[in-house]
């Protein structure tokens, strides 16, 4: 393919079924291995996709993408303007991209969770859409393989609580941990799995 994805290297894809039947979903990736690649990807399968990001870069190396792939730009941290975008797409069935975490450098809007020797920011944006929206998270990731080629994986459905806590109540707060914690478990164990695709650069030590 002209993304360097091959279809044969595509695991879980039948998840992809989830924003095909009308049901919000969040496609959550983090830096690690080409996950930049996902949603142009995702794109070409037919899937209408928000892909919320700090910059087009596609744009900016003049690689066509998708009709069915938009960017929003974030200017810093995770902007209301984005927040509302995302919502609407979410509410209206839709599906959006995201990066569930961010290196050093980051707003207050993140949680934090010590690594062995590494400082991880997962941002509150991720829970907190999926709590407003109802939506699925679907963590995935896009790991090198032998000459050059991606292995697309898509993990089982992080699903946000059938009754969500009043927005500002110890509960909510419970609630915005609690999917942390579920994305955090699902990133470990693909870290340790395959541990030389974590850009370890930039990012910061506990404490």
């Amino acid at each position: 393919a002209e993304d360097g994805i091959r279809d044969d290297l595509v695991t879980g894809v039948q998840t992809c079924a989830l924003p095909i039947s009308g049901r919000p979903v969040i496609f959550a990736g983090t830096h690690f291995g080409v996950n930049r690649l996902f949603p142009v990807w995702l794109a070409r399968q037919g899937i209408e996709l928000l892909s919320l990001e700090g910059g087009d870069r596609m744009k900016k190396l003049a690689i066509p993408v998708p009709e069915t792939l938009s960017t929003f730009e974030l200017t810093s941290g995770f902007p209301a303007q984005a927040t509302l975008a995302a919502l609407r797409k979410l509410q209206a069935g839709g599906c959006i991209n995201i990066t569930a975490e961010r290196m050093k450098g980051f707003d207050q809007q993140s949680s934090q969770r010590d690594w062995p020797g590494l400082s991880m920011q997962f941002l509150l944006g991720l829970p907190n859409l999926s709590l407003g929206s109802g939506a699925s998270i679907l963590p995935y990731f896009c790991t090198l393989q032998h000459r050059g080629r991606v292995r697309v994986e898509i993990k089982p459905p992080i699903r946000p609580p059938t009754e969500v806590a009043r927005v500002g109540t110890p509960a909510r707060e419970q609630q915005v941990e609690r999917l942390v914690d579920e994305f955090d478990t699902v990133f470990r164990a693909e870290v340790e799995r395959t541990p030389g695709n974590l850009r370890t650069i930039d990012r910061k030590p506990p404490g």
